[in-house]
């Protein structure tokens, strides 16, 4: 079974593909927002004609990106390392679905942890991308040490 087999069992199609990353553009907006105010404070007032908010929608779109394909890439090893009385073998899309709907509600949680904690935007980034480290670790140690499965 290649990586590539895999990624064609997720069942992803261009709308998901859209509409996951447009999904999760704003938050990293909310982000910027939160946690970068001064580079809200460069935009003129007419944001149509202003480069910075142009660019600051570029790195958002970039990030959800970023994001949307390192959910994939888990979706990918939690298919792998799922056993085979797995309730997502019939539907493995399941398991990118779920994956997403984890990864937005960490997202968030990670964004009110560190709002309340005042901290900045690299600790929103570190604690946010962490995400995908630890749903890999857990996975692949509870398939290969309690012999479950973690999605």
């Amino acid at each position: 079974m290649s990586f590539i087999s895999i990624i064609e069992d997720l069942k992803i199609n261009k709308r998901t593909v859209f509409f996951s990353v447009l999904g999760q553009t704003y938050y990293f907006l909310i982000a910027f927002f939160l946690f970068k105010q001064d580079l809200f404070l460069l935009l003129d007032d007419n944001y149509l004609f202003d480069v910075n908010f142009y660019f600051i929608m570029a790195v958002s779109f970039l990030m959800s990106l970023i994001w949307f394909l390192m959910n994939i890439c888990v979706s990918s090893i939690l298919l792998i390392f799922s056993n085979t009385k797995n309730k997502y073998i019939g539907n493995p899309s399941g398991i990118f679905i779920n994956s997403m709907i984890c990864s937005i509600g960490y997202l968030t949680f990670a964004m009110l942890l560190n709002f309340l904690l005042d901290y900045d935007f690299k600790y929103f980034i570190s604690f946010s991308f962490s995400f995908i480290a630890i749903r890999v670790i857990c996975a692949i140690s509870k398939s290969l040490f309690f012999n479950r499965s973690f999605v």
